[in-house]
Order: C-alpha cells, then sequence, then structure tokens
C-alpha cells in the first residue's frame, strides 16, 4: 500500500513539473523586444510612400519640374541672374522666357539691375534678349544717351532674334544720331557698328524681308552720310 502511495506522490509531482514548465513556454518572464537596428513604421512614413507609389513616372517628372520652374522663378525675383544660365540649360524656351520676363520686371524698378542684367547677357556668348528688355533698356538709354550704353542696346536687340525690334532700335540710334545728342560718333563708324550687330540676329530674323529692306536703306543712307562727312573733312583740310 505504501509503494502505491509512494508512485501516485511521484506520478503527482511529475505532472505538476510537466505543467509548470508548459506555462514558462507560453508566457516568458521577460517580454520580447524589437532589435535596436529596427525602427517601426511610422504613420506619415507609410502615407508618404503611398503618395509616392500612387503617381506613374511621368507625374512625378512633371511634379519634379513643377517645382524647379517655382525655385527658378523666385530667385530671378530677388535678381539672381544665374537663373538665365539655369533655365537656358533646361531646354526649355517658355521657361527661359519666363525667367527672363521677371529678370526685367525687377530691373526696371532699379537702373543698377537693369544695367547689370543687361551686360550679363550682352557679354555672353550663349543668352538671348527679348523685346521687353530692349525696350526697357532703350527707354533708360534716351535718358542720356552715350555710346556705350548704344552699343549694348545695339547687341540686346540683336540678341532679341526680332527684325523688327532690331530695325526699331536702329531708328531711334539713328535719330538721336542726327540730332546731336550721341557725341564723338561718326557715320561710318554708325554703319559698321550697326551692320556688325545685324549679323548677331539669327538667319530666320534676317530673312524677314520687309525689315531686311529697311535696314538696307539705314545702311545706304549712314554710307552717304559718312561720304558726306568725308568730303567735309577733306575740304577743311
Amino acid at each position: 500500500m505504501s509503494y502505491l502511495f509512494i508512485i501516485v506522490l511521484i506520478l503527482l509531482a511529475a505532472t505538476a513539473y510537466s505543467i509548470y514548465r508548459s506555462q514558462r513556454a507560453v508566457f516568458p518572464a521577460e517580454p520580447e523586444q524589437l532589435p535596436a537596428t529596427m525602427n517601426p513604421p511610422r504613420l506619415f512614413d507609410e502615407q508618404q510612400a503611398i503618395a509616392n507609389d500612387s503617381l506613374d513616372p511621368a507625374e512625378m517628372r512633371e511634379h519634379e519640374s513643377n517645382e524647379q520652374r517655382a525655385s527658378l522663378l523666385s530667385r530671378a525675383a530677388a535678381g539672381d541672374l544665374s537663373t538665365l544660365i539655369e533655365a537656358q540649360q533646361a531646354d526649355d524656351r517658355e521657361l527661359y522666357r519666363e525667367t527672363l520676363r521677371t529678370l526685367v520686371e525687377q530691373g526696371v524698378e532699379s537702373d543698377d539691375d537693369l544695367r547689370a542684367l543687361a551686360r550679363y547677357i550682352a557679354q555672353s556668348s550663349d543668352l538671348r534678349a527679348d523685346e521687353s528688355l530692349v525696350v526697357a533698356y532703350a527707354a533708360l538709354w534716351r535718358q542720356s544717351p552715350d555710346r556705350e550704353m548704344m552699343t549694348v542696346l545695339l547687341r540686346l536687340a540683336a540678341l532679341s532674334d526680332d527684325a523688327a525690334a532690331f530695325q526699331k532700335t536702329v531708328d531711334e540710334i539713328v535719330n538721336e544720331w542726327q540730332v546731336g545728342r550721341i557725341a564723338n560718333l561718326t557715320a561710318a563708324n554708325l554703319r559698321s557698328l550697326i551692320e556688325s550687330e545685324y549679323w548677331v540676329l539669327s538667319s530666320a530674323a534676317r530673312r524677314a524681308g520687309g525689315d531686311s529692306y529697311l535696314l538696307k536703306l539705314r545702311f545706304a543712307n549712314l554710307r552717304m552720310a559718312a561720304r558726306r562727312q568725308s568730303k567735309a573733312k577733306r575740304k577743311t583740310a
């Protein structure tokens, strides 16, 4: 009988120990922690990833282009002349025109800024002008016509690739010269300067028939004026 009692006690102890071990396996003493190198995902990261995934490549490129455009025009409005080079390198004519117009609008408020913009383009080998810049700079030049500004004005008119704008600029300069507002400039020098800038125009602009014809008339008149000046000098010599 005693042996039977001992056997029962042993079985009970073994059963209790087995239950204890199984409970420790199901409920560990300490909660499991994520490795230090792993970060739980954040809600906003997931939302941004979903937003990016929802855009196709074309939409992504358009979004980036719009952001770059806004940044470029903002800098141009602050007078950053280097934006012209960036706009040109983007190979986007409309962006270049918009950037230039923004710089002109900013420059109109300051004579110094307008002069700086005009020189920056005139001295460049790649940048182009437009009619808005030619008109603004011509208005500044008329306040005190001088030869240096006249040279820049002619170059801007040529860089506009607009034969009509170039013709108008030539007419205005010749008229100012004829009334004596541009000192120390002979007819021969003026004709030579205008002819050299004429070839800066693009070939398409030079092919503008009516405007080219009017320019040729101007050149002929200046040649005659140069001959008259030369004869007058010989008589007084």
